[in-house]
């Protein structure tokens, strides 16, 4: 998915770093291409009552409001990405995240993301980032498992082996 530019609030913002982009990895030896694409949680926040309508953004049938704070933190989330997949993957309530840390943000940034299978030759797996944010209090002793472990098994079809921490 492309983001390009929008206007909001009288302000154009560039999304173009939230474009779909291809990353190349390595897992046991093997060589994987990944399609990473970004959902508009990574740069907007719930609808409040009250929340203008320039500041709106739908996300599919969802409203959602434009957050200058979340957009700041995502102009950092692909080199997140592409640092976190060296690393661990947790497990928070059945839902892959990526512990990140951000430049000038005093604890951790959640990356929360769906890693699926492609049929197709142009890329083995699509990692879409569902949300992304800062999240202070998010528990230390989730359990994880490294990011090469969970390519391999998703690719693969098979179960992940969670690690308590």
């Amino acid at each position: 998915m492309n983001w390009g530019k929008r206007k909001i609030a009288g302000t154009e913002y560039s999304l173009e770093h939230l474009n779909s982009f291809m990353l190349a990895i390595i897992c046991n030896g093997k060589s994987y291409k990944l399609q990473v694409s970004f959902g508009a949680h990574s740069f907007t926040r719930e609808y409040r009552e009250g929340d203008t309508i320039d500041l709106q953004f739908m996300d599919g049938n969802t409203r959602r409001t434009f957050c200058v704070e979340r957009y700041a933190h995502s102009l950092h989330l692909p080199a997140a990405i592409c640092q976190a997949v060296e690393g661990m993957v947790c497990n928070s309530r059945d839902t892959m995240v990526f512990d990140a840390t951000l430049p000038g943000l005093d604890g951790p940034y959640l990356i929360v993301f769906n890693l699926r299978p492609t049929p197709g030759k142009r890329f083995d797996a699509r990692l879409y980032v569902r949300s992304a944010h800062h999240r202070p209090n998010l528990a230390k002793n989730l359990p994880e498992v490294s990011f090469s472990v969970v390519v391999v098994n998703t690719i693969r079809k098979r179960p992940i082996r969670w690690t308590k921490k």
